[in-house]
């Protein structure tokens, strides 16, 4: 459904002729993000809800999922009172919610940063340590930052499971999956999006009954991604578009419930297909430590560096650096 829509958007919608280009993300990107609304809108919807409750749950679920949602109005579900379905709430929900102001630097340096209130979300649906996959994104893992100086949505990630996993009642020492990822990340070094087939591995470590240590190794193709460069004569674009190769490298320290610290570094090579003919290697590095202050709440801190190297055939490579700094206050959502 996916691609029949974006299909007949390139062909009957859109204001220039079909582009192979946009037919890639838009299907891959709408069948990732289709998914997890999907699945979102079920966790707000409640079969057993009355009143006002069922009201704006019904209407939230609505927005976020438009086709359940008029199905739910035209069979009657919207109104029924009966119980939920046993997969409506996955094994395991989580995640946090960081408000508070973001510092970024230009040419590698704080010394003239410029600052912004920013707000980041994660949320963690399933847990691939206890369960193997039985349906697509089953399993999912999202970021969605929003404010951070140039836009309302200053990044976005997504990553879904497709198949993998492990079953076990407690947290398995290992895993192997893989997923469909999408991501947007915009910064003054670059901005960056596409989708992605990924194979992970994981490791779990119970450190103490309180505290434990997740480490993830992802290795990704990029069928068709984007990123700024310099050097674009095609229709007026800030971009090239290209094929390429992904690698991270995640590490969390979780202490009742809380990532009191974590490493993330991300791995990016893109080779233009369509743009400025230049090959493009974009680098993250994060470190992030938090403390608990009471309850679901605590504060924290983050340092990231954001790095692209843009190697030209025709004109003098470009290279970007950018460092970044976040202070905020963490709620606990799970």
């Amino acid at each position: 459904l996916a691609a029949l829509g974006s299909f007949s958007w390139e062909c009957s919608g859109g204001h220039h002729p079909p582009s192979f280009n946009d037919f890639i993300p838009t299907t891959l990107g709408g069948i990732a993000v289709g998914e997890v609304l999907h699945r979102v809108g079920n966790l707000v919807r409640s079969n057993r809800a009355t009143g006002g409750s069922r009201v704006w749950r019904e209407g939230v679920g609505f927005i976020l999922n438009p086709v359940t949602g008029a199905n739910r109005l035209t069979n009657g579900d919207a109104y029924q009172v009966r119980e939920d379905p046993g997969d409506r709430r996955p094994d395991y929900l989580g995640g946090q919610l960081d408000v508070g102001n973001l510092w970024r630097g230009e040419g590698g340096s704080l010394d003239h940063a410029d600052s912004g209130f920013f707000a980041e979300l994660v949320l963690i649906y399933g847990d691939p340590f206890r369960t193997r996959a039985q349906k697509p994104f089953d399993y999912f893992r999202m970021t969605a930052r929003f404010g951070g100086l140039e836009k309302k949505i200053s990044q976005f990630n997504l990553r879904g499971r497709l198949f993998g996993g492990r079953d076990s009642i407690d947290p398995a020492r290992s895993m192997f999956m893989v997923t469909q990822g999408f991501s947007y990340i915009t910064n003054p070094a670059y901005e960056l999006g596409g989708q992605a087939i990924d194979g992970q591995y994981g490791l779990y470590r119970q450190l103490s009954p309180k505290t434990e240590l997740v480490v993830t190794t992802t290795l990704s193709f990029i069928p068709l991604g984007s990123i700024s460069a310099e050097h674009v004569d095609v229709n007026e674009r800030t971009y090239d578009m290209g094929v390429g190769t992904g690698t991270e490298l995640r590490a969390t320290l979780r202490h009742r419930g809380y990532a009191v610290a974590q490493f993330n570094y991300q791995l990016t090579f893109l080779h233009t297909v369509n743009g400025s003919g230049a090959d493009h290697l974009a680098q993250f590095i994060q470190g992030r430590v938090g403390y608990v202050l009471f309850g679901r709440f605590g504060i924290g801190a983050a340092a990231a560096l954001y790095l692209r190297n843009s190697y030209y055939t025709d004109f003098a490579d470009t290279f970007q650096k950018q460092p970044e700094v976040r202070a905020f206050v963490t709620m606990r959502l799970h």
